[in-house]
């Protein structure tokens, strides 16, 4: 049995004798070191809605001069730093660009509608014509020549387009006003019609009411005839600018448009076509040497081809 003197209750103890609790105080500059703490997104707020940017603990006020972070001291005033003065917006003159290098060098391309893996792509060189055939463009397609079927040719860096086949089925796009000569072959969707512009021709005389012979129209210098390549049907137009549609062409054809497929004027005593379709299908054939821009499509043969330079 221990000695009642040797046995001290607590408010008897002397302070030195009391166990010290560990210190409450928040020690400036230690940052927590419970585990999850270490993630930002899941400390505790106490409700307060308010967090050290700099190392996330609790507070109740947000962190300010007045009422800095009691864990590390931070007050705000290194967030509020003067935001950097944006660069003037100044127009770049064109003679301050940089392209690369140019490259030197010179090709053209025609690019297969129907199957592109079946393109052709040119080196030219110093070449400033080049000649293509069947077995260059399409070797199945009978339809093209089998040696030479056309001719292209750059002069001054603007490109030209020749025909070299008997059947003359070559046939630019009429992307822009195209000149119609008498006797040139028209595509206008999927049909082919023969375009004459020729002399007017004296009405049947008799019965007005009679069935007019073929060939035989009461045409003036502002009337042309379209004449069907297939069946052998004409056309005729008599009053410009001729608008050429489903209705007037063939009711029936669905790849010509409805609504306004091609115009033909006459400017300055010359024919002109130019297409105004949608699926851009009027094409006209390639009598003579003819500008040819970029990005114009050609019909050789039965397969179009878009033309590209580079």
């Amino acid at each position: 049995k221990p000695d009642p003197g040797s046995i001290r209750e607590p408010w008897n103890r002397k302070p030195a004798e009391n166990p010290s609790p560990p210190p409450r105080k928040t020690m400036v500059g230690k940052k927590p070191d419970a585990p999850f703490l270490d993630n930002r997104k899941q400390r505790p707020s106490h409700n307060s809605g308010y967090q050290c940017p700099e190392c996330s603990y609790p507070l109740l006020n947000e962190a300010s001069v007045n009422t800095p972070c009691p864990n590390c001291g931070f007050t705000g005033a290194e967030a509020k730093a003067e935001p950097a003065t944006p660069a003037a917006k100044t127009t770049i003159n064109l003679g301050n660009l940089t392209f690369g290098e140019v490259s030197s060098e010179r090709k053209i391309s025609l690019i297969n509608e129907v199957a592109p893996d079946m393109s052709v792509t040119v080196e030219l060189g110093e070449f400033q014509e080049i000649t293509l055939g069947r077995e260059s463009l399409d070797p199945n397609n009978t339809t093209l020549a089998e040696e030479s079927h056309i001719q292209l040719r750059e002069e001054q860096g603007r490109w030209y387009v020749r025909n070299l086949s008997a059947t003359r089925a070559t046939f630019v796009q009429a992307a822009v006003y195209q000149p119609l000569t008498e006797g040139i072959q028209l595509i206008l969707g999927n049909r082919r019609f023969r375009f004459s512009a020729g002399p007017s021709n004296p009405s049947p005389s008799g019965d007005k009411k009679s069935t007019i012979p073929f060939g035989q129209y009461a045409t003036s210098e502002h009337a042309i005839t379209l004449i069907d390549e297939t069946n052998g049907s004409a056309r005729h137009f008599d009053q410009p600018p001729i608008e050429l549609n489903r209705a007037n062409i063939d009711p029936s054809e669905l790849s010509i448009s409805g609504k306004l497929h091609a115009r033909i004027e006459q400017r300055q005593g010359q024919w002109m076509i130019v297409d105004q379709s949608s699926n851009r299908a009027t094409f006209v054939q390639v009598q003579h040497e003819m500008p040819l821009p970029d990005k114009t499509r050609l019909l050789l043969g039965n397969r179009v081809f878009r033309f590209e330079i580079g």
